[in-house]
């Protein structure tokens, strides 16, 4: 979408993301939208701006008869969605949508459709959308992409289509779900995007219902602030990652992305920093980097291993260079334990003969200085 349009309601500046012809004005108390000459009226209440977010909403219900069509066609469909609709009965067409726009460009709507086929021609390709549109439909359709045989989507599976390529698809009267989300972003989490025209997750798939869920409650309920807005936006594209599961994630390409493996590197090193720290966890890791518990895990995820067993591993590390350093009786093997930020003396006990086959005790009495394990 074109940035660069406002919209003037109750003294308040909006800003729109639309294309060029759109040109939005207050008469006589209601909020009008102008698109090629055609004004189309919407209460004051269908708009609500905070420093973070705009909330859009718009119905038919709002439009004169007469306009209506054009209003679908030209305004909602084709300056908004970047599609053009074609609904099956022209006299009785009724469309109702909701949208609210994330600081970080995420867009998260939900629509009330009639009846209608859609197609993201060719033509309309240059308006510039090169993100991925996700939706979620209440009823089976069909949806051919680039040039591909129909392929059926069922009730409440989510299907995310690159919007670089051409598509059609036909609908029944139907609820739609749906964000958009940023190529780079989702590329980073899931390389093999990229290189998909669209992507099919059925509802059943492990998180499917999770994302969806969690894209509703931020519509419903914007973050209040910048930092919980970016932490809600980049959870929601961990819960999309994880919906794509190994369908989608290529095993050779897990951890391979700079971004990815920029942050990782600077998350091994805060571990390393704070290791002695018996609170240190997944959650205060996250909050120090700025992003969700659930992508920290992500990233460890992708190397094979787990944020826990990484902690417990360089912590066992630790301990392990200390006994073989230390003799006995400069510091006990609890106070060791303690130091290298274990809390349970037990606990510590257990993972050490697992990871080195013999005790703490057995290790001290070796003996070997400046040994790494």
């Amino acid at each position: 979408m074109d940035p660069g349009v406002a919209c003037h309601a109750g003294g308040v500046r909006h800003e729109f993301a639309t294309a060029p012809g759109f040109v939005p004005r207050l008469l006589t108390g209601r909020t009008v939208m102008s698109l090629h000459g055609l004004n189309y009226p919407v209460p004051r209440t269908s708009l609500n701006h905070t420093a973070l977010t705009l909330m859009l909403r718009l119905s038919t219900n709002d439009v004169p008869r007469r306009q209506r069509m054009d209003f679908v066609h030209d305004f909602v469909a084709r300056h908004f969605l970047g599609l053009e609709f074609i609904p099956f009965d022209v006299d009785e067409i009724h469309v109702e949508m909701s949208a609210c726009v994330l600081p970080g460009g995420t867009t998260l709507g939900s629509c009330q459709y009639p009846p209608m086929r859609g197609a993201r021609p060719r033509w309309l390709l240059g308006d510039g959308r090169d993100g991925y549109l996700l939706t979620v439909h209440g009823s089976d359709h069909e949806v051919a992409v680039d040039g591909r045989p129909p392929v059926k989507i069922a009730a409440g599976d989510i299907l995310i289509i690159n919007q670089s390529v051409p598509f059609s698809f036909e609908l029944a009267a139907t609820m739609v779900t749906g964000a958009t989300l940023a190529p780079n972003r989702l590329g980073t989490l899931v390389p093999r995007a990229e290189r998909q025209p669209y992507l099919h997750i059925q509802r059943s798939a492990p998180e499917a219902a999770l994302a969806v869920g969690y894209a509703d409650l931020l519509r419903a309920n914007p973050p209040a602030d910048v930092k919980a807005a970016r932490i809600a936006e980049d959870h929601l594209y961990d819960l999309v990652a994880l919906s794509l599961g190994s369908q989608y994630v290529d095993i050779d390409q897990r951890g391979s992305s700079p971004a990815g493996n920029a942050r990782l590197q600077l998350i091994r090193q805060d571990i390393e920093v704070h290791l002695r720290d018996p609170d240190l966890n997944v959650n205060t890791i996250a909050r120090h980097h700025g992003v969700t518990p659930r992508y920290v895990q992500l990233l460890f995820e992708r190397e094979g291993t787990t944020f826990s067993a990484f902690l417990r591993d360089r912590r066992l590390a630790l301990a392990y260079n200390r006994l073989r350093r230390e003799p006995t009786g400069r510091a006990s093997i609890a106070t060791i334990a303690y130091d290298c930020g274990f809390p349970d003396l037990s606990g510590f006990n257990r993972a050490f003969r697992k990871r080195y086959g013999a005790t703490p005790s057995d290790v001290r009495a070796t003996g070997s200085h400046g040994v790494t394990p």
